[in-house]
Order: structure tokens, then C-alpha cells, then sequence
């Protein structure tokens, strides 16, 4: 037989939103959807801090990702050609 799930936190405990730094769209969907969890005893707050945790290290990881490779397409763009000899 399963075990019954785990009782709701006190309201105290639950994580409120200004202890999440704000974020992009995404970052502050998934915060809320653990949030949501939390609310309803389907994560432990200390579960919840470390998926919210993890969560936000890889935004950082993909954001880093993003500007490399937004710097690298720029990087091989062909240059302007004012100021060459050939015209258009």
C-alpha cells in the first residue's frame, strides 16, 4: 500500500515571492509551478529550493550559451563594404 503523502508546510515555511530573484518569463513560470507544488504538500521546501536553485543555474548556463553564440554569428559576418572600391 502507498504511503499517504506528506502534509502541506506551514504557510510560514513557503516560499515567498521576493526570496526569487525576478527572472525571465520562463524562469518565473517554473518558479511558480514549484511554488504551486509546495502549496499543495507535492514538494518539501527544501526540494523546492534546490529545483528553484538548479532552475536558475542553468538560465545562467543558457544565457551564457546564448551570447556566445550571438558573438560568434556576428563575429563571421561579412563586413561593411563602405569605404571599399567596389560599389553597388
Amino acid at each position: 500500500m502507498l504511503a499517504p503523502p506528506p502534509a502541506a508546510p506551514p504557510p510560514s515555511s513557503v516560499m515567498t515571492t521576493a526570496a526569487v530573484p525576478p527572472g525571465t518569463p520562463t524562469e518565473s513560470t517554473i518558479v511558480n509551478l514549484i511554488k504551486l507544488l509546495v502549496d499543495e504538500g507535492v514538494l518539501t521546501q527544501d526540494r523546492a529550493g534546490t529545483l528553484i536553485r538548479q532552475a536558475e543555474d542553468e538560465a545562467v548556463i543558457a544565457a551564457r550559451a546564448a551570447r556566445a553564440e550571438t558573438a560568434s554569428i556576428a563575429g563571421s559576418r561579412p563586413r561593411s563594404r563602405r569605404g571599399s572600391r567596389w560599389r553597388c
